[in-house]
């Protein structure tokens, strides 16, 4: 599908360098980074050169990009990599939240850094009680009366944990009428007391370093709290409708990355004496493989643009755009994977990656079923008595 009429002269030209570096450079590592034997430190930091890790850093920090800018970037490097893409958007969405609620002094010390992919930066808020009910946190961080906090607990699922340098911790401190309430923390994994787990043996984005993370009365500097307390949950979802159009772009990326190879599969492999694709029923499998990732990537430029804008309805329509595209390319993965019948059904093809990494599209930022939460949420709370009256 071609957007080019629906982008900018700047958009499209970082949408080809991104391309470029994400096929050249990335795409023939893909393998060996979702087999956790591939050392990709030096593609982070091209990211960092090619300023993609801060896209959407103000401008003293970083690129000032734009919404559309960053689902494009993702699309591409999904196209490739499904790891290296969700590296990216970490990387944004951490250096977001600390530009955002960091003091001048940590802004400061750490931007610079991740930036250019000196150093990552991770995000710990689920535990092994609390996934989608972010409510239920048990790590605490209470204060030593001098001017520091002590964080102890249990972080589950911290993506890119085994990898990160410095990570945005949320945990529960004494609030008012004696009530704990979730404060976020900027935290070194170099510090005392922290301790990493070892990578997931996870089904797919295996190259991202997902791991466990405790920490061990780790003195924090009250310096460290980003905002104020009892803000951490508050502002872990001030970036969530982000992350969703993100995931949404990196989902169509792992599909047309399927679709192509589908397609360049069946004109050339031929089955009773013709390319496969001659058959009526591989085409239809294509032609709708097509017009569902056109449909979801049309979908997530939408939302893209409303957050651009700051018109009313982002949630919602990220939300769809979210849901939709990750069942989308899950479903174009699939659908792949039966074109290519037995060749499909190894590690040695790319659709069989896509396919592992598309899936945990319908779970990042939010599962399929909080989406539709969401979306209905939304719809009611837009709902004008008087809409009744047309039924």
């Amino acid at each position: 599908m071609n957007i080019d009429s629906l982008l900018t002269d700047e958009q499209r030209q970082l949408r080809d360098t991104v391309r470029a570096f994400a096929r050249k450079e990335v795409g023939p590592r893909a393998r060996g980074i979702d087999a956790q034997t591939e050392d990709w430190k030096d593609l982070f930091r091209r990211m960092g050169d090619l300023g993609l890790l801060s896209l959407l850093l103000p401008e003293e920090w970083g690129q000032g990009g734009d919404m559309v800018s960053q689902a494009l970037v993702q699309e591409e490097l999904a196209y490739a990599s499904g790891s290296i893409a969700n590296s990216q958007v970490g990387a944004i969405e951490e250096g977001l939240f600390i530009s955002l609620h960091g003091t001048d002094e940590l802004k400061a010390k750490y931007l610079p850094r991740i930036a250019t992919g000196e150093i990552k930066a991770s995000f710990a808020l689920t535990e092994p009680q609390a996934g989608s009910d972010a409510s239920n946190l048990k790590t605490v961080a209470r204060s030593n009366g001098d001017r520091d906090y002590v964080i102890s607990g249990q972080k589950a699922w911290v993506t890119a944990g085994a990898q990160a340098d410095v990570i945005i911790v949320v945990a529960m401190t004494d609030g008012p009428e004696q009530k704990r309430v979730p404060t976020a923390f900027l935290v070194e994994t170099g510090w005392e007391g922290v301790h990493k787990g070892q990578p997931e043996d996870n089904h797919g984005v295996r190259g991202l370093g997902t791991s466990s993370m405790s920490f061990d009365e780790v003195v924090v500097p009250a310096a460290n709290m980003l905002g104020e307390p009892g803000q951490g949950l508050e502002l872990s979802l001030a970036t969530i409708n982000l992350g969703r159009i993100s995931t949404a772009a990196m989902s169509v990326g792992l599909g047309q990355r399927a679709l192509d190879a589908a397609l360049a599969y069946s004109l050339q492999r031929e089955q009773f004496g013709r390319p496969i694709f001659k058959f009526q029923g591989i085409k239809f499998q294509l032609a709708q493989m097509a017009t569902k990732l056109d449909a979801a990537r049309l979908l997530y430029l939408h939302a893209a643009r409303i957050r651009d804008s700051g018109a009313p309805g982002l949630a919602r329509v990220a939300s769809e755009a979210k849901l939709f595209a990750a069942d989308a390319g899950v479903w174009a993965c699939e659908q792949a994977m039966l074109v290519f019948g037995a060749n499909g059904y190894t590690r040695e093809n790319p659709v069989e990656r896509c396919l592992r990494d598309a899936r945990v599209c319908q779970i990042f930022e939010g599962t399929s079923n909080v989406q539709q939460i969401v979306i209905a949420r939304e719809l009611a709370n837009e709902f004008k008595p008087s809409f009744a009256e047309l039924t």
